[in-house]
């Protein structure tokens, strides 16, 4: 049959399981933020999001330099997103390798 001891595990699971590293929960956040980032500043969706912004920012001098400058800008997003990649790839395949499950 079962003993007292067997009892008080099935009851408390965290005693005998586990726990992930103190930092884990942080770096998959952190991972799938910029995995969105990365995402949202694909070289597919970066003219999208430079027309919104030249829209939104209409008749400022930051709209003017970001029309003037436009090129640089999809470079910087391309940037931003291979940059958010990678830092996503690295801290989602450190927390598998570590065996951080949330």
């Amino acid at each position: 049959m079962y003993s007292l001891h067997m009892i008080n595990t099935s009851l408390n699971p965290t005693s005998e399981t586990t726990q992930p590293a103190p930092g884990a929960i942080w770096r998959t956040v952190r991972g799938y933020v910029m995995f969105g980032l990365a995402c949202a500043l694909s070289p597919c969706c970066t003219p999208l999001l430079v027309a919104l912004g030249l829209g939104l920012l209409a008749g400022t001098p930051a709209a003017l330099w970001i029309g003037a400058n436009q090129g640089w800008v999809y470079g910087g997003f391309t940037l931003l997103a291979a940059v958010s990649a990678v830092m996503a790839y690295r801290w989602l395949r450190n927390n598998r390798a570590s065996g951080a499950d949330l």
